[in-house]
Parts: structure tokens; sequence; C-alpha cells
């Protein structure tokens, strides 16, 4: 993938040619979804998946619960870091809500507001980082998560957007949630990961 192009049409031939297995593991990440305590390594074999997807290699059920399996403890260490800093900011937002009578307080809750969205818009590559990585840590999927946005400002937000939009679609459409939606959603976010390390390498080799 060397340009923009490249990227949409790999989206749009995966989504042509590997429909059935982002059905699969997206009904397995669904039903592994319903106890809530298995989301975090439900999302992890949802990733780990479509990377391997994006990498050419055979997907099946199987390869979801590899997923699920190798990344299960760890999963939860990525999950509660990202739920304890949206929570921790909400604690503050809330704080200043509460106490607009103190300006200062109240001007600080703006920041915190940035700093949510700046947070939850670093996640894109964060699970992708995470799963891609030899030995998955969160720290670094986190550091490098954060990096590849500030590089790619423009690409990121524009993923980001095109990602909430089918969020909401799904949202207003249900079942899809069920089909694909999370698997595309995935897909996506893991693909672009690897299409913006690849430019990089490329830059670094022709430098």
């Amino acid at each position: 993938m060397n340009d923009h192009k490249d990227f949409i049409r790999t989206i749009m031939d995966s989504v042509r040619y590997n429909f059935s297995e982002l059905m699969t593991i997206n009904l397995f990440w669904a039903l592994l979804s319903i106890p809530i305590v298995t989301i975090p390594p439900a999302l992890a074999g949802l990733s780990y998946a479509t990377y391997q997807i994006i990498a050419n290699q055979k997907v099946t059920k199987q390869t979801f619960f590899i997923g699920f399996k190798k990344y299960f403890a760890v999963s939860y260490v990525w999950f509660f870091s990202y739920v304890l800093v949206a929570g921790l900011l909400l604690f503050n937002i809330d704080l200043g809500i509460q106490q607009q009578n103190i300006g200062w307080i109240g001007a600080l809750s703006g920041v915190y507001w940035v700093l949510l969205a700046a947070w939850i818009f670093f996640q894109v590559y964060s699970l992708p980082f995470f799963v891609q990585q030899e030995k998955p840590k969160v720290i670094m999927a986190i550091r490098n998560s954060v990096i590849l946005w500030l590089k790619n400002p423009i690409f990121s937000v524009i993923l980001t957007l095109v990602l909430l939009v089918i969020i909401i679609i799904s949202t207003l459409l249900p079942p899809f949630w069920l089909l694909i939606t999370t698997s595309l959603v995935t897909y996506i976010a893991n693909l672009a990961v690897v299409f913006l390390l690849s430019r990089e390498e490329a830059k670094t080799t022709n430098t």
C-alpha cells in the first residue's frame, strides 16, 4: 500500500472477498461478549483475527480463539488502563461542573474534555499495536498509538470520523453489530496501522 487509494481499495477488496471470515469472527466476538467480563479478550481475539486477514493468513473460528487465549490476561490490563484514565478524566469533568462557581476549576474542566477526546481517539491505534507486538505491552502500545496519531493527524482524524460513522449507522441498524460492524472496525484500524507504518518505513528507506 503506497497511497490512500490503495488503502481504500484494500478495505473494499477485503469486504468483498473476506466477508464470510469477517462475519464469522464477528459472531464469535458477539457471543463471547455476552458475559460482559469476557469483553476484553473477545476484542483482542477479534483484533488478532482481523490482523491475520491483513497478513493474508487463513482465518477461521480457531484463529479468533487463538487470539482470545493468547491475550486473555493482558487484554484486561489494556482494557482497564483505558477505563481507568477515562474514568479519572470524567471524574474531574464532573467536579468542574459541580464547582462552576470557582473559575479556574471550570476552565480546567475544558482541558479535561480535550484530554478525554484525545484519549478516546488515540485508542484507534492502541489495540492494533497491542496485537501486532511480538510481546504485547500495554504502555508500549499506547505510546506507539499516540506517536502514530500525532505524526498523521489529518489521516487519523478522517479515519476516526469514518469509524464513528460506521458505529452510528450500526447503532441505528443493530443487526450490523451482530454481523460485521466490530470486525470491520477492528480490521480498518489494524490496516491503518500497517499502512502508516509502511509509509514511515518507505520514508526512512528513501532518505
